[in-house]
């Protein structure tokens, strides 16, 4: 369906005070942008150490080992 014909059939179901804002498709595909060449580095970097720090914890390591890696794991979920 055209972007016309798309926007012809959206305008009747519109009240009597609205507007149509967009009428298209979204861009396919997937799309990075200049700041991820920093960030998804940084955020598998993070979730390696967040995959540590289960591993520590689950076989019983020291506190100090689990204590070590809390910082890790709450950057890298900061970084999803």
């Amino acid at each position: 369906m055209e972007s016309f014909e798309l926007e012809q059939d959206l305008r009747t179901e519109l009240g009597r005070h609205e507007r149509l804002l967009w009428a298209s498709r979204p861009y396919q595909g997937l799309l990075l942008r200049q700041s991820d060449t920093r960030s998804i580095p940084f955020s598998l970097f993070f979730l390696g150490f967040a995959i540590w720090e289960y591993g520590a914890i689950s076989s019983g390591a020291p506190l100090l080992f689990a204590l070590f890696g809390v910082p890790f794991v709450l950057t890298a979920s900061r970084c999803l």
